[in-house]
């Protein structure tokens, strides 16, 4: 005598109920779905990340309120997470972002990534025009202007 699964299910006290089988394939998709952007991300190089940081934050600035604000100053540097920032709003809607202590890698790729980034809000680079201009660690700034 065989017992079916859910038999089994059952007589071990489990009674769980059957999940339809397309509810998996939904889920296993939104998991294959999430997975590929996590490893998109991890794969981009720091120039890359750091460009899609800035237009994030451009982004941002599309829309300029008259004066510059806490939240507004803390939505802006929430644009980059997993780096030390500091925003100087002085020139208010022009912002100047700077990212503190980025490799010399890091420095090079986003010199040669994000020095200028063009759109209806422009962003460019302040110095380092050349690889060269690279240290070990960097302090680059850029400016966003809408």
């Amino acid at each position: 005598m065989s017992l079916s699964p859910s038999q089994l299910r059952a007589r071990a006290g489990l009674g769980l109920p059957r999940v339809p089988r397309a509810l998996r394939v939904v889920v296993a998709l939104g998991l294959i779905a999430a997975l590929a952007c996590a490893l998109h991300v991890a794969l981009r190089s720091p120039g890359q990340a750091i460009r899609g940081e800035l237009k994030a934050a451009a982004a941002d600035l599309r829309v300029a309120p008259p004066a510059p604000s806490g939240p507004v100053l803390k939505g802006l540097s929430g644009h980059f997470p997993h780096r030390l920032v500091s925003i100087d709003s002085r020139v208010w809607p022009q912002v100047s972002v700077t990212l503190h202590g980025l490799t010399r890698d890091a420095c090079r790729d986003a010199a040669s990534v994000a020095s200028r980034i063009e759109g209806l809000v422009v962003v460019e680079l302040e110095n380092y025009r050349a690889a060269d201009d690279c240290g070990d660690a960097n302090d680059m700034t850029w400016r966003i202007m809408p």
